[in-house]
């Protein structure tokens, strides 16, 4: 599995290893579960995915592309898809260091960085602001 770190697949080996070893009888679920780090639950997912999938079904899937929750720098900037998207001051904070923003690839490969419903900037593909947030009329 080429797509997946060697973290990735020496984590997938373990976990067989263990299954193996609950399957014959030298350990049981309960233990396998605690050896892992999982609930007893857990553990019966990665057996079922085991049998179904095989070793291929034992890599964490969750892990295949990365988050878009980003932190913003105490720059006012936010790294993404190797990119620095500088977010403007707005109107009712100094900065937004430390906030936790969502940051959106649209297909026009256009990006937007978002706090909750609140849109912080649009960005075209090459990282520059697209337009300035205009202040909401009162």
């Amino acid at each position: 599995m080429s797509m997946y770190s060697d973290s990735a697949a020496r984590r997938a080996m373990k976990i067989q290893e263990i299954i193996l070893r609950a399957m014959s009888g030298e350990i049981n679920w309960i233990k396998a579960a605690w050896i892992i780090g999982v609930s007893d639950r857990s553990m019966r997912r990665w057996k079922i995915r085991y049998e179904k999938y095989g070793y291929d079904g034992l890599f964490d899937r969750r892990r295949q592309r990365p988050s878009p929750k980003r932190v913003v720098n105490k720059d006012n900037t936010v790294r993404y898809d190797n990119k620095i998207l500088q977010i403007q001051r707005q109107p009712l904070r100094h900065t937004c260091s430390g906030l936790h923003v969502l940051v959106r690839h649209h297909l026009d490969d256009s990006y937007s960085v978002w706090k909750g419903p609140h849109l912080l900037g649009r960005f075209d593909s090459s990282g520059s602001i697209l337009e300035q947030l205009r202040k909401k009329a009162a």
